[in-house]
């Protein structure tokens, strides 16, 4: 009984008549039970036709891969592969008014990989920081499958994609993008900041921008100081001109008296 309650829950499953389908995690287990409740007299199990289960007992080169329990006509698959998708067939024997009859019925499975944790690119497109502006683009990715969009603060303009694997979506909400991949059997979520790449680019900018600037300012400041130095100078130099003419007209004059 643990071993039958430790099964996995089935994802989803649907009806037909005789056919039900089951979405199973790869690497996970998933139990399929016979719909039939009266008592059976014996019950066979196949899958794509080779013969599983045969008068109530699991067949040997399945021992391992499969478990089977004849008290409720249940058949446990471990550890999913996608090699594990395809038909069960259940065909069930009892007696009823006296006579032998059986019922069949198929459950097919398809066996999914659980959704990894997407990833997320983003480049600015556009931006104001005064404003609080600013257009980003999106490349949501699960795998080899993604899906690119043009988001700002509160909208992006594609929101879903459907693929053959996995289903992405893209949604942006205060600031923030979310990144969703999903399919039948699990869904993987991943966020980030819009704000953090688009004042990061600002400030890469003004970072650029500011080693420049300072080189015009010493450029400037070095030709004020040679200008203010050769003005200094020249000044020294008329001052000294002017006090060695008038020692050499006072020694003219001191001679002829």
């Amino acid at each position: 009984m643990l071993l039958l309650l430790s099964c996995v829950i089935i994802a989803g499953i649907t009806t037909e008549g005789s056919l039900m389908t089951h979405h199973g995690v790869k690497g996970s287990s998933i139990c399929l039970q016979a719909g039939h409740s009266s008592a059976f007299m014996d019950v066979t199990w196949s899958l794509n036709g080779a013969v599983i289960v045969y008068s109530k007992k699991l067949m040997s080169n399945n021992t391992g891969k499969m478990d089977y329990y004849p008290g409720n006509n249940t058949l446990r698959i471990n550890k999913l592969a996608e090699t594990d998708s395809g038909d069960y067939k259940v065909t069930i024997y009892y007696m009823e008014s006296g006579q032998l009859k059986q019922s069949s019925e198929t459950h097919q499975l398809m066996v999914h990989e659980a959704v990894p944790t997407p990833v997320i690119r983003m480049s600015v497109m556009g931006s104001n920081s005064s404003a609080a502006f600013c257009i980003i683009s999106i490349n949501c990715s699960v795998l080899d499958e993604w899906l690119w969009t043009i988001c700002d603060e509160d909208s992006c303009r594609t929101n879903q994609s459907f693929f053959n694997k996995f289903n992405i979506s893209v949604s942006a909400e205060n600031r923030s993008v979310y990144c969703s991949g999903h399919n039948l059997v699990s869904t993987s979520n991943v966020s980030a900041r819009m704000d953090q790449t688009c004042y990061r680019k600002i400030s890469i900018e003004d970072e650029e921008t500011a080693p420049a600037f300072s080189v015009i300012i010493i450029i400037f400041a070095v030709a004020a100081g040679i200008t203010i130095c050769a003005f200094i100078s020249c000044l020294i130099k008329r001052l000294c001109s002017t006090k060695c003419n008038q020692t050499s007209g006072t020694q003219m004059n001191t001679a002829s008296q």
